[in-house]
Order: structure tokens, then sequence, then C-alpha cells
């Protein structure tokens, strides 16, 4: 006669663990799902048409080939244009572009300016493009959020107000996007690497 009032209690306590078990899950899944929504970015950058009454689309990490070749020609002339003296300047300007460049192309560049040594002393350089000579420049889109960025650059250097180098320099870059805050990096971009080395026109 006791059965019933024993088996009543086994089938409770059962219930009572099953529900423990899955306010645990539940407590589990609104941790993780806060934890997303911290980490979701506060800001996104859009790229639109020009002329938004003509209607378009607005993709994420989508930008034109357009966008892409001025960032690029942007961080390259930036990382690379001295007012007074290139030993101090180059490297000076690469950690200033930081957030604007990839881990790894950013330790290669770093090493770089270390290896140059006392070569770009007291050089002064400014880099130019022609967006004219359709030739000089060609932008692929690889998918997934990368590009190959081809651009002929005219360099020149000085050294005490005397030119030195007046060339062209053909460079090869991989610019990906990338997710940082809008106010570390406006253009969702950032030049990773290089998929050739870079090369002196005649």
């Amino acid at each position: 006669m006791s059965r019933k009032p024993i088996n009543r209690l086994d089938a409770s306590t059962q219930a009572v663990r099953v529900l423990s078990i899955v306010c645990i899950c539940l407590m589990f899944l609104l941790v993780h799902a806060h934890l997303k929504v911290i980490n979701v970015p506060k800001q996104y950058t859009f790229w639109t048409p020009p002329d938004l009454t003509k209607g378009g689309f607005a993709n994420l990490n989508a930008p034109e080939e357009i966008h892409v070749l001025n960032f690029t020609l942007t961080i390259q002339s930036n990382l690379y244009s001295w007012d007074e003296n290139g030993q101090k300047e180059f490297p000076d300007n690469i950690d200033d572009y930081r957030n604007y460049l990839g881990d790894s192309y950013y330790k290669l560049l770093k090493s770089r300016a270390d290896n140059a040594g006392n070569s770009y002393r007291g050089r002064e350089r400014k880099l130019s493009f022609d967006y004219t000579k359709n030739n000089h420049y060609n932008v692929e889109n690889m998918g997934n959020g990368l590009w190959q960025v081809t651009t002929i650059m005219k360099v020149k250097d000085y050294v005490a107000n005397n030119k030195i180098k007046d060339e062209y320099i053909k460079y090869s870059l991989i610019v990906g996007s990338v997710t940082l805050p809008l106010s570390d990096n406006p253009f969702g971009l950032a030049i990773i690497g290089e998929f050739a080395d870079s090369a002196r026109l005649n």
C-alpha cells in the first residue's frame, strides 16, 4: 500500500531534476546570448551607391572596387611619404597606421624598417598616383572579403633637396575586410599582405 506514495515521490523528484537541468541549460544559453550581444559591433559601415534615389543594395563588407583602391592608395602613400627623415618617419608611420594593417603585415613592415638601417636617414620621399592612367591599377575581388590590388605609383626621393630617385614602383597588395570600431578604422579594410614583391618599372 505504501508503494504508490513512494512512486509519486520518485516521480516528483525526477521531474524536479529534469526541470533543474532545463533551467541550467537555459541559464547557459542566456549567458551565451548576453556575451554575443556584448560583442556585437556598435557601429557598421554600409557601402551605398552615390545616387540613393536610384535605389541599390547595401551589403556589409562589400565595398566597390574604387573604394578598395582609394583605401589602398591612401594608406600606401601615407606609409611611404616622409618629409625629412625616412629612418625615423617610416617606422613611426607604420605605428600610426597600425589599425589599417594586418598583424603579419605590420610585423613585416616593422622588420623592413629595421633592416633598412641608415639607408633612409635624411631621406624625403613622395608617392603619387595618376588616376588618368587606367593601366596603373587593378582591383580583383577574391571573395570572402579579400581583394588583390595592383597599383603603379610614382616614387620620388630627395636627400638635402637633391633628387636621387624618380621612378615608378609596382605594388601588389592584399586587402581584407576587418571588424574594428569605427573610431579606429572607418574604412573597415586593412592591408594584410602582398601577393607579389614590389618591382621597379623601367
